[in-house]
């Protein structure tokens, strides 16, 4: 996960040296980092795919304490199920806050710029 964090602090310095001074980056965090939500279910429900009905869920947990986000994409279709499963770094709301910082950001302030049940934003100044 280490190598995550480096990733993003990176990212984080090159949208920062490519701002004019003045300008403004936007960064969207999932809400699940600003709640005690642990796991949730997105299911897709049943679609008709050339022919074939295909039913597609995912099931997403968190880990808060190892900053680890994990989920499982389930793809059924007549007698046959996809599973998938996938880890991936958490980046959480006070340390994406702090890289800002960290890089050279100002006015960093989270602001719901578009209504969303799922993103919340991040937004800085150069």
């Amino acid at each position: 996960m280490e190598k995550a964090q480096n990733n993003i602090l990176q990212s984080l310095k090159a949208f920062y040296r490519i701002l004019k001074d003045g300008g403004s980056v936007v960064v969207g965090l999932g809400k699940y980092a600003f709640d005690d939500k642990k796991i949730f279910e997105v299911d897709y429900g049943v679609k008709e795919i050339e022919g074939v009905h295909v039913h597609h869920k995912w099931l997403v947990s968190f880990d808060l304490q190892t900053k680890r986000k994990n989920w499982k994409i389930i793809t059924k279709w007549n007698d046959t199920e996809d599973v998938r499963e996938y880890e991936s770094y958490m980046l959480l709301p006070q340390e994406l806050e702090t890289l800002l910082k960290q890089v050279g950001f100002k006015n960093v302030r989270t602001e719901e710029i578009v209504p969303s049940e799922y993103d919340y934003n991040f937004v800085a100044e150069k």
